[in-house]
């Protein structure tokens, strides 16, 4: 019985250190597997704050997308705008251009119906009829009326050409009035 009682003394201990161990092994198990539980519940909220960050960047990227077609119509709206005012420009320059030869051609067609009023106005009133009848002969008489008619076609062509220079020079004012008007509405 002693072997017996020294067994058990040595059983014992045993026995009693494995059931501690296991326990301590149970509790600090226990808190092993609370831990991973912690860490798995942690990694789980990153990645569904990672999801949502990513979610946030695909609706930033579509808005910078979005935004970066307004601008590429904008810019090519503006250069089709720019094409516009250099052609309105153009147009407008030939037109002043225009405006200028035909003030021109006015004082000159202008110049000319004066000095024929004023070469009326010194040589005096003379009758048409006047002219014909001085004629010494039927000869002369046909050589006045021509030139009598000639003298009536230049001064009707005159006062025409004048008109013209004058409805002329106006239509380009109001060309010039209405481009500086496109002008204005494409700044």
């Amino acid at each position: 019985m002693k072997h017996f009682l020294s067994k058990m003394k040595v059983i014992i201990p045993v026995v009693l250190a494995l059931l501690l161990l296991g326990a301590i092994g149970a509790a600090y198990g226990d808190e092993l597997e609370e831990q991973l539980e912690n860490t798995r519940e942690k990694l789980s909220q990153v990645r569904v704050e990672e999801d949502q960050a990513r979610g946030v960047v695909r609706d930033y990227a579509s808005e910078v997308a979005y935004y970066d077609g307004l601008i590429n119509e904008k810019a090519t709206r503006m250069k089709d705008l720019e094409y516009e005012l250099d052609i309105s420009r153009d147009n407008l320059y030939m037109t002043e251009e225009e405006l200028e030869e035909a003030r021109i051609e006015l004082e000159k067609d202008t110049e000319i119906l004066n000095k024929r009023v004023r070469s009326i106005y010194e040589v005096g009133n003379v009758s048409y009829l006047e002219v014909l009848f001085e004629a010494n002969d039927f000869s002369d008489f046909i050589n006045r009326f021509e030139l009598l008619k000639r003298v009536v076609q230049q001064d009707t062509s005159t006062i025409e050409q004048v008109r013209s220079d004058q409805q002329r020079l106006n239509n380009k004012k109001a060309d010039i009035l209405m481009q500086q008007d496109v002008l204005a509405s494409l700044i």
